[in-house]
């Protein structure tokens, strides 16, 4: 299958390739990604990142919708170890000498990252809580970036804190530490497969066919932030198996008009109007229930025939769009994730696989997450120089 390399431009133009630099300018900065893949509803990569003055490191979820870095602190886990560890370890802003906050008290931290879609009142029906500061970091081999935006978190469901870079990444470029206010990802998958990537200042060139870079504008939402957003025309499921290589296909699309949807690797899930994710269920023999992680998932019935046909075979959607809002032609999608404990409802000793779609009452706040880019979708983005 084709790979895809999708661009995103800033404010004051489209995205074009990195021209090569001159020996004055610094380097790209790669990411180093920990070895152990994390989550109760993945797995899924963590970035390697050292917080505060001494350095703390810990191991986050690159966000992309998201401004701020936010590590969790011992006091997300209660100061248990254990906790700590499965989560990436945890930061200790009062540990830091040049953590500055920028509030006397806890406040919600992740309002940002929603993309839109709130659930129970909450940004992806998850509270972000603690403390907004700043402190000093270090990621891709690059020591001491300054005054980056940094959010301690005191209290959350999410595993692993998050990696926003929009902030890192402009005060990367503005301390001359990458030679463009860009960064490139792709978040790999857990099978080994595919390994994760985060560039800052560039991208991989080894990594992308040629003709295969599509340019798409940002979209500024009401708070002045850019928002990944392309418009799916036609939206189609097909399941392919080792020997049939039509084995079910959607007849007509999934969609009966144009359906706009945000990029945003903070969320696991694609989050789709329940009438789409309820007929891929049915077509792939998942079934909504209720009782799990408190506001339900899909779980696969494994004496389904559907699910019995999709255990050898391959869940693909197909895109289609019209002028800039063209974005893929085909992804592929790991239907073979895992929720486990501490996910409500989950008996620790047998993780359920489920499927990573969540629905939502208003088409407009559809967004694809992570597992939607564990495929062979990578992005670039270019931020105005004037960020």
């Amino acid at each position: 299958m084709r790979r895809t390399f999708t661009t995103f431009a800033g404010f004051a133009a489209l995205a074009a390739a990195v021209a090569q630099q001159a020996s004055s300018v610094p380097d790209i900065a790669i990411a180093q990604f920990g070895q152990t893949w994390y989550g109760p509803d993945g797995p899924w990569s963590a970035v390697e990142v050292e917080v505060g003055t001494p350095p703390q490191k810990v191991y986050l979820t690159v966000a992309t919708l998201q401004d701020t870095i936010l590590p969790i602190t011992p006091d997300a886990c209660n100061g248990i170890k254990a906790c700590i560890d499965g989560r990436g370890s945890a930061y200790n802003q009062t540990s830091s000498s040049t953590w500055t906050p920028t509030a006397d008290r806890d406040t919600e931290l992740g309002a940002d990252m929603s993309a839109g879609v709130i659930v129970n009142g909450q940004a992806y029906g998850i509270e972000v809580r603690g403390v907004p500061g700043q402190d000093t970091v270090s990621i891709g081999g690059i020591p001491g970036i300054r005054n980056v935006s940094v959010g301690a978190i005191r209290s959350t469901r999410i595993n692993n804190g998050l990696l926003g870079l929009r902030n890192v990444t402009q005060q990367m470029y503005q301390q001359r530490l990458i030679p463009s206010p860009s960064w490139a990802y792709n978040t790999g998958s857990g099978d080994g497969l595919r390994l994760p990537q985060l560039v800052f200042g560039g991208y991989d060139r080894s990594k992308y066919l040629p003709g295969s870079v599509q340019n798409h504008t940002m979209i500024p939402v009401d708070n002045g932030r850019p928002t990944m957003k392309a418009t799916l025309d036609y939206f189609f499921l097909n399941i392919t198996g080792p020997t049939d290589r039509r084995s079910f296909k959607t007849n007509s699309s999934l969609v009966d008009e144009p359906l706009e949807v945000t990029i945003d690797s903070s969320t696991p899930y694609c989050w789709l109007p329940r009438a789409i994710t309820d007929k891929i269920a049915q077509s792939v023999g998942a079934v909504w229930n209720e009782s799990i992680g408190g506001s339900g998932y899909y779980v696969y019935n494994f004496s389904a025939p559907a699910y019995k046909n999709l255990e050898t075979s391959t869940l693909a959607f197909h895109f289609n769009g019209t002028g800039d809002s063209w974005l893929f032609n085909s992804m592929t999608v790991s239907h073979w994730l895992f929720l486990a404990a501490p996910t409500e409802g989950v008996d620790p000793a047998s993780p359920l696989r489920y499927l990573p779609l969540r629905p939502v009452d208003n088409a407009s706040r559809s967004v694809l997450g992570r597992a939607f880019l564990q495929v062979r979708t990578r992005i670039l983005l270019v931020y105005s120089k004037s960020i």
